[in-house]
């Protein structure tokens, strides 16, 4: 991954926070994949880039509005997702 293009240090503090946070999601995955809590051919770079956008858009919506129903939503979608795909149920 190629550094954020930024200059501001408080941008590049935020864009070094969030790089180390997709890490460790990237390194969450592949123990998970390495202890078969997920597919083996889960890409943990891939897993890593959705729960991240999960979380950013919710934190996002709840941030603006204030409303609850977002969480719950995104503890759905998280929860889906993490499921081994041989016990997903169709999503509405």
């Amino acid at each position: 991954m190629r550094p954020a293009l930024v200059t501001d240090p408080g941008a590049r503090q935020l864009a070094a926070v969030q790089t180390d946070f997709v890490a460790l999601l990237t390194s969450f995955a592949a123990t998970a994949i390495e202890q078969d809590k997920l597919a083996a051919d889960e890409d943990p770079n891939q897993l890593a880039f959705e729960l991240h956008s999960i979380l950013l858009g919710v934190d996002t919506k709840f941030v603006l509005y204030h409303d609850p129903a977002y969480l719950e939503l995104a503890r759905e979608v998280l929860r889906w997702r993490l499921a081994p795909l041989s016990t997903r149920e169709p999503r509405d």
